[in-house]
């Protein structure tokens, strides 16, 4: 049988607020191994039963879950610490790779004070935010509504970052108007380090998330209505 996700534990906690405190190769060389045992192995096991619950909400979704690595590239990065002290996982519909893609993206993220999962329309091609606003204009009050229930009672926090030139017509109302002047966009759920998080009620929580990120992903890119799902 294979091995399953039973959370992540007090030691994967330690170990990231230990990189934040100390980034540095030397620091953290020595733990390499107990990394590796309380934070990339559970985020693994996570990773693939998300990739298996998704393939069973939805048929075209055929992606294989990219996990982090501990490392940073310091040249690409305005970061210089050497170790993240996130760790994470994304799934996209057609296993693109690159850094910029046309579809949106699922992704769990943990951190020493929080984990968080979602729905990133992030960082997008030219082509696919075209296409996001296509959408949005063809439909403003409907994307409207999508957004207003996928925030109420903090669900979701929505976040991204705005255009500066003027995106939108003047006859859309504020709240269309203000999706359409956004050049990228998550829908994000956050979590406290709890005892949820060192089980498998985890992973029950992040189904029930995942949900509602593939109906937002529906109505928001491939222009179908949800279907009615539960609530979180």
């Amino acid at each position: 049988m294979a091995e399953q996700f039973n959370g992540f534990t007090a030691e994967t906690t330690e170990l990231l607020m230990g990189i934040r405190m100390n980034n540095t190769k030397e620091w953290f060389e020595p733990r390499k191994a107990d990394y590796k045992a309380q934070v990339t192995m559970p985020l693994k096991l996570l990773a693939e039963e998300a990739y298996t619950f998704m393939q069973k909400l939805d048929t075209s979704f055929n992606g294989r879950p990219k996990v982090s690595r501990p490392y940073r590239d310091t040249r690409f990065s305005k970061n210089r610490d050497p170790i993240k002290e996130c760790a994470w996982f994304f799934l996209r519909t057609d296993a693109s790779p690159g850094i910029q893609h046309d579809e949106p993206t699922y992704f769990f993220e943990i951190s020493p004070d929080w984990w968080r999962c979602g729905l990133g329309f992030w960082p997008m091609k030219a082509s696919g935010l075209a296409a996001y606003r296509k959408k949005i204009e063809a439909a403003p009050d409907h994307a409207v509504r999508l957004v207003q229930e996928a925030t109420q009672h903090g669900r979701f926090v929505l976040e991204g970052d705005l255009y500066k030139k003027k995106m939108h017509g003047d006859d859309m109302s504020p709240e269309a108007a203000a999706l359409m002047q956004m050049k990228n966009l998550t829908f994000i759920r956050m979590g406290q380090h709890d005892k949820a998080m060192c089980s498998r009620a985890l992973l029950d929580a992040f189904a029930r998330i995942f949900r509602r990120c593939i109906c937002c992903r529906n109505s928001l890119w491939k222009s179908r209505e949800c279907v009615p799902i539960q609530m979180l």
